[in-house]
């Protein structure tokens, strides 16, 4: 199924997405929900960011072939760093250059959407945690990055740096998946989660 947050008559709903309907859910997104009688089309609804985290956690340097147009070795284990959840834009939303931006790139991503906490948890287990996946581009100032590895949280931290959506999708394998990014109509990267390094594990 796939599951949107979306503004409708003032108010933040979500709703299970079919086609150009939306039925709205009753409970909450990370707890037991259930859906309701009320439907409404597509397009009488604005669609937001999907979930708003309490924090976003990224793995760099996972895609092989993006790892050879870097040109830097493959990881022997997954670069980790945060991204601040004010940088989270909705599809369709603007993504703002910063003052003295000089290469912005984009960076089609998949993201794991976490249902609740997980601590120490062993891999065979950490798919039980997963609520689903959506479609995330990782918005980078390349320029920044290149000149201090430090600074990447800073680089791709920004405002609107972070378009999440436009849905959560469940029932999927996160480690099978296709993943294309389009950058005014034309496709730039297409790539699949089969060919990370570090799976969804």
């Amino acid at each position: 199924m796939k599951i949107g947050r979306f503004e409708y008559q003032g108010n933040i709903r979500y709703g299970l997405v079919a086609g150009e309907e939306v039925r709205f859910l009753k409970g909450g997104l990370f707890s037991a929900f259930q859906e309701s009688w009320e439907s409404v089309l597509l397009s009488h609804l604005k669609v937001l960011v999907p979930v708003l985290p309490s924090k976003i956690v990224c793995v760099g340097q996972n895609y092989r072939e993006h790892i050879q147009e870097l040109g830097v070795p493959v990881p022997g284990k997954p670069v980790i760093f945060l991204n601040p959840p004010s940088s989270l834009v909705g599809p369709g939303q603007a993504i703002l250059f910063p003052s003295g931006a000089t290469r912005v790139d984009y960076e089609g991503e998949l993201a794991l959407i976490v249902k609740e906490p997980m601590k120490a948890t062993p891999p065979e287990q950490a798919l039980q945690f997963l609520l689903g996946v959506s479609c995330f581009n990782d918005v980078i100032e390349r320029s920044m990055a290149a000149k201090d590895p430090y600074l990447l949280t800073l680089a791709k931290g920004f405002d609107t740096f972070g378009s999440l959506g436009p849905y959560i999708a469940t029932d999927l394998d996160p480690d099978h998946l296709r993943a294309r990014t389009y950058l005014n109509g034309k496709l730039r990267q297409d790539d699949t989660t089969a060919n990370c390094v570090f799976d969804a594990k």
